[in-house]
């Protein structure tokens, strides 16, 4: 195995990880994860909590799994660039501690999809569809 395509496979595999798990967990926890939606102020959260939580699951399972990654790279940065603003808006935080860390959170976010972004250029590799 060449270690271009190697990294291309661990990439996809931790960067799905990620939205799986959250994904997962958002549907073990339906309820409790729906109100904090609610509460942030997602507008039609009865919508778009759903809708969030199938484009988590349907694009981390393409992306782990090769299969059109690139469609599953875009269906996770439609998910993650509104969740950035409404979960990790650090500008709107006037408590310094709370500030940092959701800085430190858009942050991190900002780097997942940068990663994202990387897999929507180069695809698979040849450990994918």
């Amino acid at each position: 195995m060449d270690l271009f395509n190697f990294f291309i496979l661990l990439g996809r595999v931790l960067i799905s990880a990620l939205f799986l798990w959250h994904g997962v967990r958002k549907v073990m926890h339906w309820h409790h994860s729906s109100n904090v939606a609610k509460e942030i102020g997602v507008p039609q959260h009865q919508i778009v909590f759903p809708v969030s939580v199938a484009l988590q699951i349907i694009g981390g399972l393409s992306v782990l799994l090769g299969i059109f990654s690139r469609f599953g790279a875009i269906l996770l940065i439609i998910y993650l660039i509104p969740t950035i603003y409404w979960f990790h808006c650090f500008w709107k935080h006037k408590e310094v501690e709370r500030k940092k860390i959701e800085q430190a959170m858009f942050m991190k976010s900002l780097a997942v999809l940068g990663g994202l972004f990387l897999i929507l250029a180069i695809g698979s590799g040849r450990f994918g569809f």
